[in-house]
């Protein structure tokens, strides 16, 4: 009995040592220890849980995979296993199972609100949004303090064009987290789908002072301004209204920028297929050819415009399945 009460002192030993290392987000120095946990407790399904979510940090999925699997092995109910499997499968772009061991993992305990959350982002990527939606209500409902729920919730919306109760949820996350330049740019995203530039302006630029060297924010906030009023309303005036710092920002963003690079996606699209429309009259006018003969190709050049558009709405669509899939649990 000795032997056996100092086994579960080593084990309980090193998981502390690991809990405290995780905390600090040290994985990869809290894996060998809770390795060494189950060498003395080798049946506990919790403790092969906290490996998988250590080796699932470190973007080791193949052995966190492992690692879940022997939990749900040793314990088909522990529901912190199957949210586990959930993660990882859907990191490994296993859809379908991924779904099925949210699912159960709901199942087994429907007031977890951590479950919820895994359930609402595979069905989203299931392409079931309205039970996503569903599932993330009631995560919110059990947990209205969660700042990552109603993350969710404004993302979820947003993806179902529907920025009016997205930006609700974002504004009730950064109460939670005002220092989170991501939850920021996703209010930017919002407003200015609502035509509220100068606001979303603002929340991109709180963005960039939070995360100055992030590229992808400095992005944003000078297609804002430059896309979304400079170029919309022809003159730089609009500038007037904003605040000192950005229109500083702006002129130092457009100095840097080639005048292709200004252009937006979409300006760019327009001018390389008007172009091509124009070169197909001047080869009409020159080889003398009646341009109906030419339709092929503008039917080609207008096809793909449309293309383009419907994959800009589908991307624009699915932008909230990169965000989720980046959330680690």
């Amino acid at each position: 009995m000795s032997d056996e009460l100092q086994d579960i002192r080593i084990a309980a030993h090193s998981v502390n040592k690991a809990d405290a290392l995780m905390d600090l987000g040290r994985y990869q120095e809290a894996i060998p220890l809770l390795g060494r946990a189950l060498g003395e407790q080798p049946e506990d399904s919790w403790l092969y849980c906290k490996l998988a979510g250590a080796l699932y940090h470190v973007n080791d999925n193949d052995k966190a995979l492992e690692s879940a699997q022997r939990a749900v092995h040793l314990d088909p109910n522990n529901s912190y296993a199957h949210y586990m499997l959930a993660w990882i499968l859907l990191a490994k772009q296993q859809i379908d199972p991924a779904l099925e061991h949210a699912r159960t993992a709901v199942s087994i305990e429907p007031e977890q609100s951590g479950n919820l959350y895994a359930l609402a982002v595979c069905e989203y990527r299931s392409g079931h949004y309205k039970k996503a939606l569903a599932a993330a209500e009631q995560a919110v409902a059990l947990d209205p303090e969660n700042g990552s729920l109603h993350q969710l919730l404004g993302d979820l919306h947003f993806g179902l064009q529907k920025p009016k109760q997205a930006e609700k949820h974002y504004r009730e996350a950064l109460r939670h987290d005002p220092e989170n330049a991501g939850i920021h740019c996703d209010l930017a995203h919002a407003l200015a789908s609502q035509h509220k530039v100068y606001e979303a302006a603002d929340h991109c630029l709180a963005a960039v002072r939070i995360e100055p060297a992030n590229e992808q924010i400095r992005e944003q906030l000078f297609n804002l301004i430059h896309h979304d009023l400079v170029e919309h309303s022809g003159s730089e005036n609009v500038l007037q209204e904003f605040d000192p710092v950005i229109r500083a920002f702006y002129q130092d963003e457009l100095s840097r920028r080639s005048w292709v690079s200004r252009m937006g996606l979409s300006s760019a699209i327009t001018l390389w297929i008007g172009g091509l429309l124009l070169l197909t009259l001047l080869m009409s006018l020159a080889t003398g050819e009646d341009i109906t003969k030419l339709s092929g190709l503008i039917f080609v050049v207008v096809f793909l415009y449309v293309i383009f558009f419907v994959v800009k709405m589908v991307v624009s669509r699915k932008r909230t399945l990169l965000k989720a899939e980046r959330k680690r649990p």
